[in-house]
């Protein structure tokens, strides 16, 4: 009993990792490409209303910004029945940009401000499915999708802003990170 147990969890994080793996290789290569209609075609094509998840700037948080000084932000989907206790937590990912020239050129595109995300996004498949047939184990749990705009994988803690050639960057991962976590808590 306790073997078949871990293979079920064992074959749950297998699909899930897979699933992580290709839909990430997918729409890594569509950011680099600054084409919001292709990750909007990869991602979010709806399923239900019930997929829908709507954006929440961090604008109480001051110092939580993106490259370009736009507020960070995060998508979030209520659970459903009975299971508000339960969270998935997406960190998208993105890659890092390793001097200022490529921060600055990053702060224009989606991975680098908030300002062109929509403010409502339809997420389908898999790990993020409501459909209990799909997704029977994280169907009716909250979903967070904490989308990437600082240029360091949330790791970013510079609280001064830094000048690169008349352009101000800001490296505030750390902070979108933990604002959003806050923000959830409080809610």
């Amino acid at each position: 009993r306790k073997l078949y147990k871990m293979a079920e969890i064992l074959k749950t994080c297998l699909v899930l990792t897979l699933t992580s793996i290709l839909c990430c290789t997918r729409v890594y290569g569509a950011l680099h490409r600054d084409s919001l209609g292709e990750i909007v075609n990869i991602l979010h094509t709806p399923q239900s209303p019930k997929e829908a998840l709507n954006l929440f700037y961090l604008k109480e948080y001051k110092d939580a910004l993106c490259l370009d000084g736009s507020p960070g932000a995060y998508y979030f989907r209520e659970g459903q029945e009975g299971t508000t206790d339960k969270w998935i937590v997406h960190l998208m990912g993105g890659g890092w940009c390793y001097d200022e020239a490529e921060c600055v050129y990053r702060s224009g595109t989606l991975l680098g401000s908030s300002k062109g995300w929509p403010p409502v996004l339809n997420f389908a498949g898999g790990i993020v499915s409501t459909n209990m047939t799909v997704n029977p184990k994280f169907y009716n749990w909250n979903f967070v999708y904490l989308i990437y705009c600082d240029g360091a994988s949330f790791a970013g803690d510079v609280l001064k802003p830094v000048t690169y050639q008349g352009n101000t960057l800001y490296f505030r991962g750390k902070r979108i990170l933990k604002a959003a976590l806050d923000d959830l808590w409080n809610s």
